[in-house]
């Protein structure tokens, strides 16, 4: 009998149960995806614009997120017992917002670095190296967008010149606090940067940060506040660095004086009043006052004393020739020394020459327009003794004060005075009184 041939059971067509899809996985794909499109437009554009641009690093808060739901949705999944759909998609955004974080991450803080390094070493390099050395003429060239520099000659030509009746701006850079800070400093200054504060300023042309540095020196501990720009070359490939010197931008956030320090500033308030009280006794017409304040501290009170004697003399010897000589003479010009005190000091006050022809004048360091500096340096020669023709008024700023080592140390002060010269011939400043022009 044969073998009955098996009969097969009938493939069955039920469908497949129903599997939601993760809302959690499907938030991280969209996320990630949104995140690394617009993260490639910006680096398209950068390639193609030649320009940097940068997401903000707030921006890392999507990659963060995708990833955070990225991972909730594959271990949602996973317990589901394959009740849940979509672990495709969640391994996707958890891809996507790894990838495209770190690399937004990398090149964003990569370049703050980059940046930050480049503007310390060039601060650092050409600024407070070069203020200790001395070479105030360069450093002030660190102040200049690159494109306006030139050589030192030219700077000191060009920048030291008055504008509209004030100081140029190298002689105003030299006397600067942060400057004689750092300058004053010495071999025992010392620098430490602080960091930088916030986040840098992207442009077009460059970047733009602002440092803080601590500057340690014998007078005190200065937290000072850098503001530098840079500008992009594209021809060299170079960035190239300058502090934007404006008193909003780079100042002193902090001082802190050591007890030298503290002499200092009071040596310079009293520095200040002595150069004041000069001033006001050459106005007054005290000329013996306002010379021997010229003179060496320790020659003044034998020069007072000469000058007395020999004013003592000079009295006695007019009055023996007016009595000898029966009132034939004239009696007033023989006491012409006690009624003028310029012509007393020109003949009894040993030196007085030299101050009275204005030698004693520092020409080099003189400030004016080159039209008028000639000519305003003849009149002060010739007007040094008349206080009505040339007068003189201080500024109102504070001044310097440095030590000087030389074989005699010493302090020297620099305060600024404006000069008025009443000649109806001398220059001219617009739209000023006539009888007295000021520089």
């Amino acid at each position: 009998m044969a073998d009955p041939t098996p009969v097969l059971p009938e493939p069955t067509t039920e469908p497949a149960p129903y599997r939601p899809l993760s809302g959690l996985a499907l938030a991280s794909f969209a996320v990630a995806a949104i995140y690394a499109l617009v993260v490639a437009i910006f680096g398209f554009l950068a390639i193609v614009w030649s320009y940097p641009l940068f997401l903000s690093p707030a921006a890392l808060a999507f990659p963060v997120l995708a990833v955070l739901l990225a991972a909730t949705a594959r271990w949602q999944i996973r317990t589901s017992e394959g009740a849940r759909s979509g672990l495709a998609l969640a391994t996707w955004g958890l891809r996507l917002g790894l990838f495209f974080g770190i690399t937004h991450a990398a090149i964003f803080f990569g370049t703050l670095l980059a940046v930050w390094m480049q503007a310390q070493t060039s601060l650092d390099k050409e600024f407070v190296a070069k203020i200790q050395e001395g070479n105030l003429d360069d450093a002030f060239q660190f102040t200049l967008p690159p494109d306006q520099r030139g050589s030192s000659a030219e700077n000191i030509a060009r920048f030291s010149a008055m504008e509209n009746g004030k100081k140029g701006p190298l002689p105003r850079f030299k006397e600067n606090e942060i400057v004689r800070i750092i300058q004053a400093g010495g071999p025992e200054l010392r620098t430490e940067s602080m960091g930088i504060k916030g986040l840098p300023d992207f442009s077009r042309d460059g970047y733009g940060v602002v440092l803080t540095y601590r500057i340690t020196s014998p007078e005190g501990v200065f937290d000072i506040q850098f503001t530098l720009r840079s500008k992009d070359s594209k021809e060299s490939r170079k960035r190239r660095w300058h502090v934007i010197w404006k008193d909003e931008a780079t100042h002193i956030v902090r001082r802190e004086f050591t007890p030298l320090g503290e002499k200092m500033q009071f040596w310079q308030a009293a520095a200040r009043d002595f150069a004041y009280q000069w001033v006001m006794a050459r106005s007054q017409g005290r000329v013996s006052e306002a010379f021997l304040a010229t003179c060496p501290p320790q020659d003044r009170d034998s020069q007072r004393r000469q000058y007395q004697t020999a004013m003592i003399a000079t009295n006695l010897a007019s009055t023996a020739a007016s009595l000898g000589d029966a009132g034939q003479g004239w009696p007033l010009a023989r006491f012409a020394p006690v009624f003028d005190p310029n012509l007393g000091c020109e003949l009894c006050m040993p030196g007085f020459h030299r101050y009275s022809s204005g030698e004693c004048l520092d020409q080099s360091s003189f400030e004016a327009s080159k039209k008028t500096r000639d000519q305003i340096l003849a009149l002060i020669h010739q007007n040094f003794l008349h206080p009505n023709q040339l007068g003189f008024r201080p500024e109102t700023d504070p001044g310097t004060i440095q030590r000087v080592e030389a074989d005699s140390p010493h302090l020297q002060g620099r305060f600024s005075v404006q000069l008025g010269i009443s000649d109806p011939a001398g220059p001219r400043v617009p739209n000023t009184p006539a009888q007295r022009n000021w520089w």
